[in-house]
């Protein structure tokens, strides 16, 4: 299942590079979809040493990373990258000192670029190219 995830995964990636945003947004769907499906899965039969959060929080990145590339989809994208970042700030703050309770690595944090960039490409006004700024310190 997990192999059938990483292929979709890079589909997705593939079909990007090309320029087909359409097609890359279904597979990171999709991709996402059945990520959340094998995690669920391992979950249930108590395997939750054997799950991947490297592969959760590169499914979930490029899941946000085509909705930053499709027109009208900017607040889908913020939300996605917003999710990574709150997640990712759970597990480096000390919290959960077993580390089992978040799903992406500590480099997350850093996806707040995405995040930044997305609000400077919407540069229609000052208050949004502010928070694009903000983003970036």
């Amino acid at each position: 299942m997990e192999a059938a995830v990483n292929s979709l995964f890079e589909t997705s990636a593939l079909l990007g590079v090309k320029g087909d945003n359409a097609g890359a947004l279904e597979n990171a769907r999709l991709c996402v979809k059945e990520e959340k499906k094998l995690t669920k899965l391992r979950d249930e039969h108590g395997l939750r040493d054997a799950q991947n959060p490297e592969l959760t929080f590169a499914v979930t990145l490029n899941l946000a990373n085509r909705l930053a590339k499709t027109n009208g989809a900017t607040e889908q994208a913020l939300a996605t990258y917003n999710e990574i970042t709150s997640l990712g700030r759970k597990k480096n703050d000390g919290s959960d000192p077993g580390g089992g309770g978040s799903r992406f690595p500590k480099h997350a944090a850093n996806v707040r670029v995405n995040s930044g960039n997305v609000h400077y490409q919407q540069k229609g006004t000052s208050c949004i190219a502010r928070k694009g700024v903000e983003f970036y310190s």
